[in-house]
Order: structure tokens, then sequence, then C-alpha cells
């Protein structure tokens, strides 16, 4: 069972470790920004190591509809999955604020390029006590990665789902994607000891 549009999440300020955010509202109701600053910091960057990116999400609309578009794709060539007329589809309601999901893309709040984007789905479980979120797709781009953005978006997630009233967060990680896996893992994601399986219908 999935969440009725009533359940959007209220407007109003998140706070997480290593993001301070502005309202980024899923209620049309509430007249505020529909992007969120993320400042991150970690000890590399602040070292001087390597320059971290400043960055605030973006909710998807049919505004940026083609920049989601065009991400969808580039993470669909990367991981040998291009996207097809059905994925397209899914695209554009997304973009339209569908009530079962919700998208965000990330953006360089210097300089405006797109960096990567996530899609969170919504859903019901017995088994985890109610409500429960899956983050369908993480994706950033390669220029960007190494510099802390995972890490930051994934606890991002994790305020969203929270003001759902999500009991429990899901992902789903390639084989063989020991990077992503490690880092699933580093941010208290654990296996489940079940395979996922597919039905289309």
């Amino acid at each position: 069972m999935l969440y009725p549009a009533e359940l959007r999440a209220p407007a109003g300020p998140i706070r997480a470790p290593v993001l301070g955010v502005m309202a980024n509202p899923v209620n049309r109701m509430a007249p505020v920004p529909k992007s969120r600053m993320l400042r991150l910091s970690n000890l590399a960057h602040i070292c001087g190591i390597r320059p971290m990116p400043e960055l605030f999400t973006e909710l998807v609309s049919e505004a940026t509809e083609a920049a989601f578009l065009e991400m969808v794709r580039a993470m669909g060539d990367e991981d040998g999955h291009p996207v097809d007329a059905g994925g397209e589809a899914a695209v554009a309601a997304l973009a339209k604020e569908d009530p079962f999901a919700r998208a965000w893309l990330l953006r360089d709040a210097a300089t405006g390029p797109v960096l990567g984007y996530v899609v969170m789905t919504l859903g019901f479980s017995i088994e985890y006590g109610g409500r429960d979120a899956f983050i369908d797709e993480l994706y950033i781009v390669p220029s960007a990665r190494g510099q802390g953005i995972g890490t930051a978006v994934l606890e991002f997630a994790v305020e969203e789902a929270r003001k759902l009233g999500v009991k429990a967060l899901h992902l789903g990680v390639m084989r063989g994607n020991d990077r992503a896996r490690e880092l699933y893992r580093r941010n208290g994601y654990t296996p489940v000891g079940y395979d996922l399986m597919n039905k289309w219908l």
C-alpha cells in the first residue's frame, strides 16, 4: 500500500548531522522555497585535500524535468540499463509530484550545474511496523564523487523519511558495486537476508 497525497510532509526547517538546510516543501499549501542548502563537511575537505562543493537539493518539478531526465539517462547508461519509454513516463510522473514518491536534484550552489539526484518511494510494511520507504535511485556524476555528497544525501533522505513517519528506509545495490555497498554500510544499512524479486504488471 502506498501513501495518499495527504501524507505529504509539512514544510519546515530540518536538521541533520552534516547538513543545514532551508525548507523544501512537498506541501503546496506552504509558500516556501523548493530548494534546500546542504552544507557538507568532513575531515578530508577541512584539511584541504579536495575542495568541498556547496550543494542544495531541489524538488523535481515540470520546470526541471528535462534536467532530471538527463541525469536519469546518465545513470542508466553508466549501469548498463538504458532508460526506456516506461522510465521516461516515470520521470514525467515524478515531475508532476506523484504522491507516491519524491525526487530531488542535487545542484552546485555556486555555478548551478546538476550533480545528481535522489528518488525516494513510499510504502507500507507489517514487518517494519508501518510506513516504510525505498531509496529507488541515488546518482552522483563521476566528477563529484568522493567528496562526501553521497553521505550527506543519504542523511537528507533519512530526515525526509522521518518527517513522513517512515519506520524503515530500504535501498538496493548492484552486485559488484563494492564502493556503493561500503557507503551504505557506513551509513547504517545492512543486508536483510533475502533477495528482491519482481513481477511486471
